[in-house]
């Protein structure tokens, strides 16, 4: 009977062991699918830089034509139009620099999360006792919880939406500054 009881404690405690592996082989997936979910949302936003620059090349272009040929309203000078022109140009120019510089926070939160995943791989295939493998890992859990927060408030989408609603609610048509009615009313 002593020998039956031991074989069936020795089984259960190997047994307790696998699972709490394979539980935390699990976990790690989960917390790779919550950082790679992270990093893509992180990185939508950012896709949108090629636009913006565009778009802030594209009113500072304007903005150069019409101080030089009158483009727009066939009077060249620096006008309300090109002083307009420049300022849209300025504040997309604003929004171009904030996405640039969360890209490199973006980067350094994501390598910091792979270096977690892969410290709490090791600990699920590490030989030894479960359980102080089991506290290590639960150690670089929270960090990595702390990193994927991190990463979710980098997101600079907000950002974008915000500026896109200041760019159209912000907005102050300037008063004509022509001289003539004519030209004032080209500028308008």
């Amino acid at each position: 009977m002593i020998i039956a009881m031991a074989s069936w404690l020795n089984a259960a405690a190997l047994a307790g062991s696998a699972a709490l592996e394979q539980h935390l082989a699990e976990t790690v997936e989960d917390y790779t699918a919550d950082l790679d979910r992270a990093h893509q949302n992180a990185l939508a936003a950012q896709s949108l830089l090629p636009d913006i620059q565009r778009t802030s090349e594209r009113f500072q272009r304007l903005s150069d034509q019409e101080r030089e040929s009158g483009a727009l309203t066939g009077t060249t000078g620096a006008g309300s139009v090109v002083q307009l022109l420049g300022q849209m140009a300025a504040q997309l120019k604003e929004l171009e620099t904030g996405i640039t510089a969360s890209r490199e926070r973006v980067t350094s939160l994501f390598d910091e999360g792979r270096a977690h995943l892969a410290t709490m791989r090791t600990l699920v295939s590490a030989p030894g006792a479960i359980d102080p493998r089991a506290e290590q890992f639960a150690a670089e859990a929270v960090a990595l919880t702390g990193t994927i927060t991190s990463l979710e408030q980098t997101s600079i989408a907000a950002s974008v939406k915000r500026a896109a609603e200041d760019l159209s609610l912000g907005f102050i048509a300037p008063v004509a500054s022509g001289a003539e009615a004519d030209l004032a009313n080209r500028q308008d």
